[in-house]
């Protein structure tokens, strides 16, 4: 079909007004999927979304950005132990490096819970003192149990089911290596126990011959721990005996 030049005119001159038009569909689109202002963005997720990772060196300006204090934590009262760690969210120069790293301190007989780490493997370094380890890496594998002294090196594998216990009366630290600048932790007891109760209990009743009541569950949930707590009740006999009872006979 061709075009009289009337009817070409005609076309230009709806095109132009059409793409000249103030607040057209396209514009109106834009405007509603602007990004947020800079502002509101964090560190971690202007860094996240620079174009280049030479820019991100635009963002971080100073020497401290890229120095960070893993000085372990006291342990909290009441608590057997605390974990403090580097990840891309508490320490940003992390973005782009693929790793995160964590120092703990567990007290005498203190157990860092069953646990996993759903985006990371974990390499494990004890720097003082000792801890006994176990690790259950998936379905068909057995424990894995040791007992890792200082300077020594265990790994627990993406994934898998994993605990520390300090069986000593002093503090012990550790520092862990992980290849993910968000590795997660999951506390395996405390999220089963977020579950559906009934098939809970209907796993529990098929694992052992007397039913396990909903009362009880629900006594067991409320008393779970959240991350690093005392534990092992030998251990506690001896490193924190009880005082003597006065054995003087009464006058």
């Amino acid at each position: 079909m061709r075009l009289t030049s009337t009817a070409a005119a005609l076309v230009l001159a709806f095109t132009s007004s059409v793409l000249a038009a103030p607040g057209s569909f396209h514009e109106r689109r834009q405007d509603n999927n602007q990004a947020p202002p800079a502002d509101a963005l964090s560190v971690t997720q202007k860094l996240l979304l620079a174009p280049l990772a030479v820019d991100r060196f635009k963002i971080l300006t100073k020497p401290e950005d890229f120095k960070f204090n893993l000085t372990p934590d006291d342990i909290p009262e009441g608590q057997g132990g605390s974990v403090k760690l580097a990840n891309r969210a508490s320490f940003p120069a992390l973005v782009g490096t693929g790793a995160s790293l964590a120092v703990g301190r567990i007290a005498p007989c203190g157990i860092n819970t069953f646990h996993v780490h759903p985006r990371s493997a974990e390499l494990q370094l004890v720097i003082e003192g000792s801890l006994v380890t176990e690790m259950v890496p998936e379905n068909g594998a057995e424990p894995i149990r040791n007992t890792v002294n200082k300077f020594e090196v265990t790994p627990f594998y993406q994934g898998s089911i994993h605990h520390q216990w300090n069986p000593t009366c002093s503090d012990a630290f550790f520092v862990a290596a992980l290849p993910n600048e968000d590795p997660g932790t999951g506390q395996l007891v405390n999220n089963i126990f977020k579950l559906d109760q009934n098939a809970l209990l209907d796993t529990l009743d098929n694992r052992f011959d007397s039913a396990i009541s909903g009362d009880l569950i629900e006594k067991i949930k409320q008393n779970l721990p959240q991350s690093v707590v005392q534990g092992v009740r030998a251990c506690n006999a001896k490193c924190k005996p009880q005082a003597p009872e006065n054995t003087e006979p009464s006058k």
